[in-house]
């Protein structure tokens, strides 16, 4: 917001940023002259005018623009005539101004970013290995499922070396056995990265 006119002298007032840039300490931001003068919202409201301004960006420090009132020459508008969404007013009563930018425009939205994810290099290595290790397994299951349907075209259900075991409870006793091998080969590689006075899982 561009500052016209506050309750103080020479239509200065105090802010504090600590929300923005964790300065505690307060600032001085002072309006423009020509508006000094303007105290109540009956009398902007017969100011007309334009406002000439740099586009949307997330420099808290930089702000470039003009201000044509009608029947005056431009006025240059900088940082210090300038209220950023965030600060606070300190020690004034009220302040008269102009919005420039609203919503995702203004310099708090444009330097607000999301949280990186913050991940350790073991969580990493381990996620990789997982995925890595199912895709394994996953080729393993098809493999012997398409292994498992040419056998039993070829030679039936009749396995001899299950006896009278079922196929399918067969199958479930292989699968269990070659979970247990992922299992620990995975934490195998887990401990091979950590410290080596680390015990390994018996």
């Amino acid at each position: 917001m561009i500052i016209l006119s506050t309750s103080e002298p020479q239509a200065m007032c105090y802010i504090e940023t600590s929300n923005l840039d964790g300065e505690t300490n307060l600032k001085i931001r002072q309006g423009l002259t020509q508006t000094s003068s303007l105290q109540s919202r009956d009398e902007l409201m017969k100011v007309s005018g334009k406002i000439e301004c740099e586009g949307p960006n997330r420099h808290l420090y930089d702000f470039t623009g003009n201000l044509r009132i009608d029947g005056q020459s431009p006025v240059p508008v900088g940082p210090d005539q300038i209220l950023l969404r965030g600060a606070q007013i300190r020690n004034t009563q009220w302040v008269l101004g102009i919005v420039v930018y609203t919503g995702h425009d203004t310099k708090l939205m444009q330097n607000s970013t999301k949280a990186p994810l913050k991940r350790s290099n073991v969580e990493k290595v381990t996620n990789m290995q997982i995925l890595i290790l199912f895709c394994i397994l996953l080729v393993m299951a098809l493999v012997s499922s398409v292994g498992a349907l040419l056998w039993n075209r070829a030679h039936g259900q009749d396995i001899w070396y299950f006896g009278s075991t079922d196929f399918f409870e067969a199958y479930l006793q292989i699968a269990e056995r070659t979970i247990d091998i992922v299992n620990k080969t995975r934490e195998g590689f887990v401990c091979s990265g950590r410290d080596p006075k680390i015990t390994w899982p018996t």
